[in-house]
């Protein structure tokens, strides 16, 4: 048997020639060598190509989010838009932490003071925007049209027909600034 000399490259493009019968020149430990890359050039592009199905069936469940139901149920629990009482849609927030005070208020029936409800956050163990204190919390809050602000520091929500004071507390002191006479 002649063996030949080929040694195999890191190349991913080496292939023999159409009708070669390798077996007969090449060593075995070349043929399993080039055998070995060829398994990881497949592989490599399997992942690639299991990866483009994935976006291709997110894109088109994308595309088919507006116009047709979705057919599966976690689908249909995770599109269902939030409703007040009367039925009208509620906005979604940005941080789920809102939609958990609104449940939190909801449950208790009357407004709560913000150091009330950071403590059943906590007993909850909720996500907390930012640091987790109280003035992230109450940002978040404040954007949210289903919160009114009835005194300071207690919040409760708008469909109970309570009224927001918030910017009523009274006019701010202002500092005036002494001016210089040269």
């Amino acid at each position: 048997m002649v063996y030949c000399s080929y040694t195999m490259s890191d190349r991913e493009d080496w292939f023999p020639e159409d009708g070669d019968d390798l077996s007969q020149t090449l060593a075995p430990e070349v043929l399993q060598a080039a055998l070995q890359a060829r398994e990881r050039f497949i592989a490599t592009y399997r992942t690639r190509l299991a990866r483009a199905e994935q976006e291709a069936r997110l894109i088109k469940q994308l595309l088919t989010l507006g116009n047709e139901p979705p057919e599966d149920e976690d689908a249909v629990l995770t599109l269902t838009i939030a409703k007040s009482a009367e039925g009208t849609p509620l906005p979604r927030s940005r941080h789920p932490v809102v939609d958990e005070v609104a449940r939190l208020l909801e449950a208790e029936g009357h407004p709560l003071h913000i150091s009330e409800i950071m403590r059943l956050l906590e007993q909850q163990n909720a996500a907390l925007p930012g640091r987790g204190d109280q003035a992230n919390v109450i940002a978040h809050m404040r954007r949210d049209p289903r919160f009114v602000r009835p005194s300071r520091g207690v919040y409760g929500l708008a469909s109970w027909g309570l009224r927001s004071t918030a910017g009523d507390d009274g006019p701010r002191r202002r500092i005036k600034k002494r001016v210089r006479e040269a």
